[in-house]
């Protein structure tokens, strides 16, 4: 995910870099919507930059795609990417 974050730490634009597949991806853009990080700082103050993030995406015991581990920690049932 290629991220670009404001100089306030929102995420204003972002695009898939290496898409899975078109559940997946759009679940990824739905957090990255809410995602705000701490922002870059150059001479003390924010700065906007450009990110390359990786997001790990897996799926559940029902075949579902999630975005945190599953809990079963079962490593046949875990697609990682």
């Amino acid at each position: 995910m290629l991220v670009e974050v404001t100089d306030k730490g929102y995420v204003c634009d972002f695009r898939v870099v290496h898409a899975l597949n078109q559940d997946a991806d759009n679940q990824v853009k739905e957090a990255v919507r809410n995602w705000h990080f701490t922002p870059a700082k150059k001479n003390g103050r924010g700065v906007p930059i450009t990110a390359l993030v990786e997001v790990d995406v897996w799926r559940n015991s029902k075949g579902e795609i999630v975005l945190q581990k599953p809990a079963d920690d079962n490593p046949s049932s875990a697609t990682n990417k």
